[in-house]
């Protein structure tokens, strides 16, 4: 039986920690951030790089954390008796 406050508290904290790493790779090696994601996607992401300030790294990691808790807790409730594999 799945519990869907588990599994949006699950995702959420995934999505959190990930947003949290790749902000502080992007702050402490920006052109080698910068080189490894353009691999990951295989786009060149340098024209869209923009600096990071405070405000937008408080308002993304908000932001994904409650899009993906949210999604995950009615994902959730749509497969509550079922088993997800």
């Amino acid at each position: 039986m799945i519990k869907p406050h588990a599994l949006g508290l699950g995702g959420a904290i995934v999505t959190g920690t990930a947003a949290i790493l790749c902000s502080a790779a992007y702050a402490l090696f920006p052109n080698g951030a910068v080189e490894f994601f353009s691999f990951v996607t295989h786009k060149n992401i340098a024209a869209i790089v923009d600096e990071i300030t405070w405000a937008k790294f408080f308002g993304g990691v908000i932001f994904w954390v409650v899009a993906v808790y949210i999604a995950l807790f009615l994902l959730g409730l749509i497969k509550k008796d079922k088993v997800l594999i």
